[in-house]
C-alpha cells in the first residue's frame, strides 16, 4: 500500500482483549483512529528504546574512559569484583560505624561543672506523655536523676 510519500505495510497484531480495550479507550480520548494511535505508540517506543541505548552507550564509554585514566581498563574481572567488594565494605563501615556527634572531646564532668545557680532551672512541663516515656501517669524510673 502507498499513502502519500510513505509506503505502508499491513500488519496483523495479536493483543489481549484488555490491552486492546485500553488502546481503544486512549484512541477515543484523543479523538484518533486506533491505527494512528498504535503507529504513534510504536514510534514513541522505538525512539525511547534508541534513546535508552544511546544513554547506556555513553555511560559505557565514560566508564571505560575513567577506567583507562585510572589504569584499570585491563583489570581482570576477579580484581574488579574484589575492588568493588572492598569499596562496599568501606561504605558500610563509614555508614554504620559509631562516631560521636558534636564535640567528642567534651566530657560529661566538664558539662556538669558548667551548671551554676544562674543557669539552673526547675522542671519544665512538656505536656502529656504520648509514648513510652511514662507508665501509669508516672515518669519511668530510668528517666529520673
Amino acid at each position: 500500500m502507498s499513502s502519500g510519500d510513505q509506503t505502508t505495510v499491513e500488519v496483523t497484531l495479536r493483543l489481549s482483549k484488555d490491552r486492546y480495550e485500553q488502546i481503544q479507550q486512549a484512541a477515543r480520548m484523543e479523538h484518533r483512529p486506533v491505527e494512528d494511535l498504535l503507529d504513534s505508540l510504536i514510534v514513541e517506543g522505538l525512539d525511547s528504546h534508541a534513546s535508552t541505548r544511546d544513554i547506556l552507550e555513553q555511560v559505557s564509554q565514560d566508564y571505560r574512559a575513567r577506567l583507562a585514566r585510572e589504569g584499570k581498563l585491563s583489570q581482570s574481572a576477579d580484581a574488579m569484583r574484589q575492588e568493588l567488594s572492598d569499596l562496599r565494605e568501606q561504605i558500610a563501615r563509614d555508614l554504620y560505624s559509631y562516631s560521636p556527634v558534636g564535640h567528642p572531646d567534651v566530657e560529661l564532668a566538664d558539662l556538669l561543672a558548667g551548671i551554676t545557680d544562674d543557669n539552673l532551672h526547675g522542671e519544665i512541663d512538656t505536656g502529656t506523655a504520648v509514648g513510652k516515656e511514662a507508665k501509669q501517669g508516672r515518669v519511668s524510673p530510668r528517666w529520673r536523676l
